[in-house]
């Protein structure tokens, strides 16, 4: 029931975008917009968006300590895109972090919390990038800066958190287990397996030089993101600027972590035209170009984790059920009897 919540909340939230959308924008122009739009744009949407997932899958590979070559990694990443375009409660970075914890040096929660850092790492850098666009933009909704605010204080927090963790182990280790020996429904020594199996995945944080590296992937990683939002609006509005192109993708960011239907539809169309309706680009022009990426970025995760699916022998149905499986695993964990 709780699942079922979560999806209809999240339709109602895409539905509810949708429908501010047909009632802002005209159709008709929004057509008119597409047939007007410089087409020659497309390849270069394709190939920065192609690099964003390379240098991701990269970058997830340091963070795994390098135990794993890179196109198994590559293919787990393509395959966790692909499950949260297709499918509900965007299980697609629990998806691939079951993939990755089959390799015989590495754990389920090993892999999870790489995943973790590098949303945090993630949202970081889109605070980073929103912070140095303020002052090229008109006027900010208060909406954004609200959100923006919102995900600078957790990113920097959680960033925070997790480092201190690392590099305070034991220290870390130890309040965990008092405060599960104040939980006696949970079997403690299951739970502290998990813990340190968990702190195990973040050590790239505890070696500097990975660390600048994996910093420095991250910055390369969205500036590549950034180019494929200039030139795909340029596509339809001839006026972007690069820091236009900057405030969309981090407003269509903070946009996306919303509760929606599979693949973000209806939000990631109206957090891109909400952000480019503070500059002069017109609601058909914004229109245009989400739906152009939206749907190029689909097909291009369709075919890459079609390409991980094969390579790695595995089917939707299995991978789905495995990331059910991982969920499960808590409740033996809760009685003592097993740990991921």
């Amino acid at each position: 029931m709780v699942k079922s919540s979560r999806l209809w909340i999240g339709i109602g939230v895409s539905g509810a975008c949708l429908g501010l959308l047909f009632w802002q924008i005209d159709l008709r122009r929004v057509l008119v917009a597409l047939r007007g739009a410089n087409w020659w744009a497309l390849p270069i949407i394709i190939i920065s968006y192609m690099v964003f997932m390379f240098l991701r899958a990269w970058r997830w590979q340091i963070m795994l300590g390098s135990k794993v070559n890179y196109w198994p990694v590559f293919h787990a990443q393509s395959i966790g895109y692909l499950l949260t375009n297709i499918l509900p409660f965007r299980l697609g970075d629990l998806g691939r972090a079951y993939l990755i914890g089959q390799h015989p040096h590495l754990s389920g929660l090993q892999a999870l919390s790489s995943v973790a850092l590098e949303r945090i790492l993630d949202m970081l850098v889109i605070v980073l990038f929103f912070a140095l666009t303020l002052r090229w933009v008109p006027a900010i909704p208060s909406m954004i800066a609200q959100a923006g605010l919102v995900f600078a204080v957790l990113s920097v927090t959680l960033f925070a958190i997790m480092l201190l963790m690392v590099s305070h182990r034991s220290a870390a280790l130890m309040i965990i287990e008092r405060m599960l020996g104040r939980m006696k429904s949970f079997g403690s020594e299951a739970w502290m397996r998990r813990a340190d199996s968990f702190l195990e995945g973040l050590q790239s944080l505890q070696q500097w030089r990975q660390l600048m590296v994996i910093l420095g992937l991250s910055l390369a990683d969205w500036v590549t993101g950034v180019a494929a939002y200039y030139w795909g609006i340029g596509a339809f509005w001839p006026d972007v600027t690069w820091p236009a192109a900057i405030f969309t993708l981090c407003v269509a960011a903070f946009g996306i972590s919303l509760p929606s239907s599979p693949s973000a539809i209806g939000v990631f169309h109206a957090s891109v035209w909400l952000a480019l309706s503070v500059f002069s680009a017109t609601g058909e022009q914004a229109l245009g170009f989400a739906l152009v990426y939206h749907a190029v970025t689909f097909i291009v995760v369709l075919i890459l984790g079609g390409i991980g699916l094969w390579r790695s022998g595995q089917t939707l149905g299995n991978v789905s059920a495995g990331t059910r499986n991982l969920l499960s695993r808590q409740r033996s964990t809760q009685r003592g009897e097993g740990v991921l």
